[in-house]
């Protein structure tokens, strides 16, 4: 019977951080060899600093934080650098804005040619093929808010 627990335990676990994109990608070694794995697909989340308008599309640019066991971005404060997520369409007023925590998983598009605010050289480009921005406050099953990992 334990033996039976603890395999669900690990079923269950599975199934959530895959339903979150799957294995989140280490961004340094990303950053470093950036070149050699554009079009690869890569699972990575943090917060938003910002987000612009262009052309059918936003742009949302990230402080990269690395994902905890549900794909959540953790601390900010682990962060290895900022990257910029191009998602077709525009986004919900109500799903974007400072500090929001996302988990995305896309195509690695290269590095940003131009200079982009907020996200210092070279910025990492990502076009999003699946985007979830996490609630600003998540319920725990005693009943009490908390925006915690």
């Amino acid at each position: 019977m334990k033996k039976c627990f603890s395999i669900l335990g690990i079923l269950i676990v599975g199934l959530v951080f895959t339903s979150c994109g799957g294995q989140q990608t280490k961004f340094k070694p990303l950053m470093q060899q950036v070149d050699n794995r554009i079009g690869e697909s890569v699972t990575l989340g943090g917060y938003m600093l910002d987000t612009r308008a262009a052309d059918n599309q936003t742009h949302i640019i990230v402080l990269q934080a690395p994902l905890g066991l549900r794909g959540r971005p953790q601390s900010e404060d682990k962060s290895q650098g900022r990257f910029v997520v191009v998602y077709q369409g525009r986004l919900d007023p109500n799903d974007v804005g400072p500090r929001r925590k996302l988990t995305v998983t896309g195509k690695v598009l290269g590095t940003a040619q131009e200079k982009i605010a907020n996200c210092p050289d070279p910025c990492l480009i990502i076009e999003n093929s699946d985007l979830h921005v996490w609630p600003q406050y998540e319920e725990q099953f005693w009943g009490y808010p908390t925006d915690g990992p």
